[in-house]
């Protein structure tokens, strides 16, 4: 009997949870400064796919992508498909030199392939 009723008190602190209708707006001096802007999300409604092929281009590729999205095997998706990223690049400030340094890209299954920028 107790174990049902504490079941019972669970299962209606969890419904409670479910029904969460506030908002948390960021403060306008955070928002000024933020990276992505309001219109980002009509942009995004509008077009996923060209959104994300957008944003993708943003990065330095080192095979472009053939795909933006995937879904002929669904419900799994493939972003970008047939793309290459070379992460050390991408993962360095936006405004990193050429300076012809070595970059190493593991290949976790595969050794790990040497690239030049």
């Amino acid at each position: 009997m107790t174990s049902q009723i504490l079941t019972t008190a669970h299962e209606a602190a969890l419904s409670n949870l479910m029904h969460e209708h506030r908002h948390f707006r960021p403060s306008p001096k955070f928002a000024a400064q933020a990276n992505v802007t309001e219109s980002a999300y009509a942009t995004a409604a509008a077009d996923q796919t060209a959104f994300w092929a957008e944003q993708a281009s943003l990065l330095s590729w080192v095979k472009p992508w053939d795909q933006v999205l995937d879904w002929s095997d669904a419900p799994f998706a493939k972003w970008f498909v047939g793309g290459r990223l070379n992460v050390a690049v991408n993962g360095a400030s936006p405004g990193f030199p050429d300076t012809g340094c070595v970059l190493i890209v593991p290949q976790f299954r595969h050794g790990c392939e040497v690239l030049r920028r």
